[in-house]
């Protein structure tokens, strides 16, 4: 059985107004991002008093690291320090 891996989610804009300081979530080792953005739905309704209605936003929203945004089907196998990126708008 594999060590479950420590993450670290910032969050920008939005989401930043939901919980300015970063997110920890514990995960298993290969959890794939999205349902590592699952999870941090789940982590923003509990620190918002069961309140979160930004799933959909979340859903379309890109998770990086400090080098690479990555696909949704991309599987975590270490500890990491991740980016939560929203969808922007612009001309």
């Amino acid at each position: 059985m594999s060590q479950p891996i420590q993450l670290q989610i910032r969050l920008f804009g939005v989401f930043r107004k939901l919980h300015p300081s970063p997110i920890a979530l514990t995960v298993a080792t290969g959890t794939t991002v999205s349902a590592i953005k699952t999870a941090l739905g789940l982590e923003l309704r509990k620190l918002n008093g069961g309140i979160f209605k930004e799933q959909d936003l979340l859903a379309q929203s890109a998770l990086a690291t400090d080098h690479v945004v990555l696909e949704d089907g991309a599987c975590l196998t270490e500890n990491a320090q991740l980016a939560l990126l929203p969808p922007v708008c612009g001309g």
